[in-house]
Parts: structure tokens; sequence; C-alpha cells
């Protein structure tokens, strides 16, 4: 496949709810779904119950289905799964034959040791609180594979903002599968890798330096004008040229407009949810 796709496009409105209208399967859905435990001062215990709501095509018949893992945005600090976009992208691959779990994790306000600490600091112990949470939510898939009919060497990521910055560091920081503040019980036999990642204007920054040619395959996608201070354009270009050094299977999608999260933008007349989906079939070779 081509490592790398500039495609310019202009915003069309496009209501995020219809993103599901179309598949091939009915859609069950279970909430609160328990992965694991990350270690959180702000509990009693010590620990935060860390859920996820589960996305799954009812009578597929396929007995070994892809899974996707869907993270949200809302700068290590607000949101939830229950956003309107991740509950539509939950849908929308279930409907079409993934195993989909929109999770929660850690953030700042679960971390008492950030009190006190410049924004940015905070922010960093949040962001790596919540990779190892999206890492243990990945084995947990793995260790129940076989309860929800699932391929475990077919494992992919997608998420957005906050959860775009997650999955940079699911496809580039592959030092370990247990991260510093995971509870080591959550599934550590487990492998955490990605087939493949889709990064909705993330910050890769801190990343950079760990592209090497074993990465997973990732979609990347980032306003040219984003606002946001946290997720600038500069690291996104710097890691287009890192992939292309280590010759990582990639494709970049530049958005020609202002604005950030723009899960209403359509690139050659296909929108965000379609486009993650062609990707991962693609890698998946399904």
């Amino acid at each position: 496949m081509l490592r790398c796709t500039l495609l310019f496009t202009l915003l069309l409105a496009v209501p995020t709810a219809t993103l599901a209208a179309e598949g091939d399967y009915r859609v069950v859905v279970g909430k609160d779904v328990v992965y694991g435990l990350g270690v959180s001062g702000a509990q009693e215990s010590g620990f935060k119950s860390l859920l996820m709501d589960t996305y799954l095509p009812e009578n597929c018949p396929d007995p070994l289905k892809p899974a996707v893992i869907i993270v949200h945005g809302g700068q290590f600090r607000f949101l939830d799964k229950s956003q309107r976009p991740h509950v539509a992208s939950g849908r929308f691959f279930a409907a079409r034959g993934f195993a989909a779990f929109c999770i929660d994790y850690r953030q700042v306000q679960d971390l008492p040791e950030t009190a006190g600490l410049s924004e940015r600091c905070a922010t960093y112990l949040a962001q790596q609180a919540a990779l190892a949470d999206c890492r243990a939510a990945v084995r947990w898939i793995r260790a129940n594979a076989a309860l929800y009919g699932i391929d475990p060497e077919k494992v992919v990521g997608i998420g957005s903002s906050a959860g775009g910055t997650c999955m940079y560091g699911m496809a580039f920081d592959d030092t370990a599968d247990e991260m510093d503040g995971a509870y080591p019980s959550d599934n550590p036999g487990y492998s955490s890798r990605l087939q493949a990642c889709v990064a909705l204007w993330g910050n890769p920054a801190q990343y950079l330096r760990s592209v090497d040619e074993y990465d997973s395959p990732i979609l990347f996608v980032h306003g040219l004008y984003d606002p946001k201070r946290d997720t600038p354009l500069g690291p996104v270009l710097k890691l287009q040229e890192n992939l292309n050094v280590a010759g990582v299977p990639y494709e970049f999608l530049p958005l020609d407009v202002p604005g950030h999260a723009l899960w209403e933008a359509r690139v050659d007349e296909m929108a965000i949810a379609e486009l993650a989906l062609d990707f991962f079939i693609r890698q998946l070779g399904r």
C-alpha cells in the first residue's frame, strides 16, 4: 500500500449519528464491563475500576471477528466513553462485523499525585496512566477473545484527541506491555500490540523518537489549522518524516480547514468512520 496519502478536503455537514445507520448486523450494547483495575489514590481502595461498553454484531456468522478499541478525548481531564461520536463509532463498527469496545481510562482527577504540579506535568502523568489502561483493555480483549468470538490476531484501535494521542502511544511506544501504574494482574500474559491504529487529531510529540520499523501501521488525521495548543500540527508533520525513514506503513490525511475533533469531515466522499474501516480492512486482510 502507499505509505502516505495526502488528501486535502473541505468539511461537509454530516450528522455523526447517521454513520451507523447502515450495516449488515443489529448491534447489541453492553454497559460498564470491568476490564481492569488502575492504581488511583482518589479511591479508598487505592484502585479504580476501569470500565468499557461493548458493541457486538448480533448473529454475525464470523466465528473469529476482528475487534476494535475506541478511546475518547478530553485533554485527559474530561469526557468519557458515552460521548456521541464514540458511541456512534462503536455502533458503526459492530454493524459491520467488528466487536467494538469503547473504554474509559484514568484521568488527572484520578491521580492525586498531580496536585500542585504544572498543567503540563499533570497531563503527562495522566497520559501515561491512560496509555496503561488502553494496554490493559487490549490485553483483556485478547484474554476474553473466545467469549466474544474474536480473532486475537486482529485487534485494532481508534482514538480522538487525547484518545488519538493514546493511539500514537499504542503504535510507537512498544518498550513493554506493562506500563507503570497498571495493576499487574490485568491479564499480563497477553500482548497489548494493535494490528493497526487510527489516530484522530492527537499529539505524537512524546513518541517521535520511538518510531521504528516494527511499529503498527497507522492512519492519522489532523486539521492543518487545529486551534488546540496541545495538538499542534508540527509534531504530526515530523512524525510523517520519521515514518518515511523507518518504512512504517501509514496514511496521513491532513484536513485543509480550521477546527479540532472534525468528526463531520469527509475525504473523497467518505466519512471519518468509513475511512478508518477501510484502513482496518486493508491492514487485516479481510
